[in-house]
């Protein structure tokens, strides 16, 4: 590599890829018409199979509500709150409040997670063709990428995912190609960190290489421009969050470190549930793991390991938890990592072979689950706001974990426990809950129900086994007042002694 350049995959570098003008205009439209013709036909069967969109992630119904109230410019839920607070991804809300105006509310959620499969599918197929893979190769690198681990759970989860692994096939399939590609490249790598701010240092590192590679040969405007372009992006979606909600990234991921994470990160315990996660996320994506030392062989590779590295590292100090929550929701980014990896290394053919078998017998099992995570959900969804229409006075506030559905479906006012689109609970967590690795849960719930007259508790109680005899100890009666195989109501009555909880003391008990 004494002649390569840092942020080039040339011919004589192992995984390097041939220049993509070998192929005919004809025959890429002709593939990328049968790609959008397999979408297409995966939707059809999907709305014949499940007629109701449904989603199984409350988080989805978030973005729905939070479109909507974009559209009506009123919210009674969260009065007063702006509807970016919750959210996960300020261009994902954009592109289903655009889609409201054409689409009833559950099947503009559903186009948008469409078109994110859509993008995420061309871009494997570019891919293959930037590499210049056998006809073959290419349908089992399409496949693979659409299989691998809860890759076909995440894809439709209603959140922005499918759009974020799009952004990231796109940016490696654009960075290995020629130099022409060098600014649609800049184009993805501002979209993947404005989809997914934990992908600006993939971004980032993608974009020196790139940068550093124009530098040496004296194009001087051009590494300027691919920084400028990369820029737009981020900077217009940072604009819209700090004039919405005050800050230039969405406060999701900050409200849920504060109420989900242990700050004894590094204890025996806190460790052993983190490599635990990681070897149950390494047999999710199967044999493809062996990718990971051919990143090693081209610069872009090792930009690629270096992102990887720290995003385990910095999900792991945010919240430990997190690599396996919702069926690996954050971790499953790096996928197309490991996809364009073995897809670039010719030796890996045997192997890819064996991933793509291993990666479809586990799509079965993830299918499966995403169809019953949608069924149980919307079961559960639909009852709980049923009862509480039928039975819960009109003007009640409703003191609640999973806020989505709820506000999305009922008009009742909403206190949101986590943070998300209450966000004076932040810093009762980062006081109460945080600090005392959700042992001072209850304090918090205290404090937000006398503070805002919450009558009703609706809370995932095997989530929280020990809120509800934590707030009788502190002097709550609560009265369980209905319950499904999610969600549990309790009509709240506040202690008739007040007094201020002292943290120290329900520290050490």
């Amino acid at each position: 590599m004494s002649g390569s350049v840092p942020g080039t995959v040339e011919a004589p570098e192992p995984g390097s890829a041939k220049p993509a003008e070998r192929i005919t205009p004809e025959i890429f439209g002709i593939e990328s018409a049968a790609v959008a013709g397999f979408v297409f036909l995966a939707f059809a069967v999907m709305r014949m199979v499940r007629p109701t969109p449904a989603f199984p992630l409350d988080d989805a119904f978030i973005t729905l509500h939070s479109a909507q109230v974009l559209h009506s410019g009123s919210d009674p839920n969260f009065p007063g709150v702006h509807p970016l607070y919750g959210i996960t991804c300020a261009p994902f809300l954009g592109l289903v409040y655009l889609l409201l105006f054409f689409l009833k509310p559950l099947a503009a959620l559903e186009i948008a997670c469409w078109l994110g499969l859509l993008a995420y599918t061309f871009g494997l197929h570019f891919m293959a063709r930037v590499l210049d893979l056998p006809r073959t190769t290419r349908i089992a690198v399409i496949a693979l990428g659409l299989l691998c681990s809860f890759v076909p759970y995440q894809l439709l989860n209603g959140l922005e995912t499918s759009w974020a692994l799009a952004s990231v096939i796109w940016l490696l399939a654009l960075a290995s190609g020629s130099g022409e590609q060098w600014s649609w490249a800049a184009i993805a790598a501002g979209l993947a960190g404005s989809f997914r701010p934990d992908l600006i240092p993939l971004a980032f590192f993608v974009m020196l290489l790139l940068v550093i590679k124009c530098w040496r040969q004296e194009q001087y405007q051009r590494a300027i421009l691919l920084c400028v372009i990369t820029s737009i992006p981020l900077a217009l979606t940072a604009l819209w969050y700090y004039r919405s909600i005050g800050t230039l990234f969405p406060q999701t991921g900050v409200a849920k470190h504060y109420f989900f994470a242990n700050p004894d990160y590094l204890s025996i315990r806190a460790l052993s549930v983190e490599a635990l996660a990681l070897i149950s996320f390494a047999l999710t994506v199967g044999p493809i793991c062996i990718a990971i030392p051919y990143l090693f062989r081209s610069w872009l590779g090792k930009a690629c390991l270096l992102f990887t590295g720290m995003f385990f590292v910095a999900l792991f100090l945010d919240w430990p938890g997190a690599i396996v929550t919702n069926r690996f929701r954050y971790p499953v980014i790096v996928v197309p990592v490991l996809i364009w990896a073995i897809a670039s290394e010719r030796k890996a053919r045997p192997a890819l072979l064996i991933s793509l078998l291993y990666s479809a017998l586990f799509a079965i099992f993830a299918v499966h689950l995403y169809a019953d995570d949608c069924q149980s959900m919307q079961s559960a969804e639909e009852d709980i706001a049923a009862w509480c229409e039928h039975n819960v006075p009109a003007n009640s506030t409703l003191l609640i974990h999973d806020a989505g559905y709820i506000a999305y479906r009922t008009h009742f006012r909403i206190v949101d426990m986590v943070g998300l689109k209450t966000p004076a609970a932040i810093p009762l967590n980062r006081k109460f809950t945080f600090p005392s690795a959700g042992r001072l849960r209850n304090i918090t719930v205290s404090q937000l129900a006398e503070e805002t007259g919450s009558r009703y508790l609706i809370i995932h109680e095997p989530f929280f086994p020990t809120l509800i005899p934590d707030l009788q100890r502190i002097g709550w009666h609560l009265e369980l007042m209905h319950q499904n195989q999610y969600y549990s109501v309790f009509l709240l009555t506040q202690p008739t002694l007040r007094h201020s909880p002292n943290a120290s003391n329900e520290l050490n008990p």
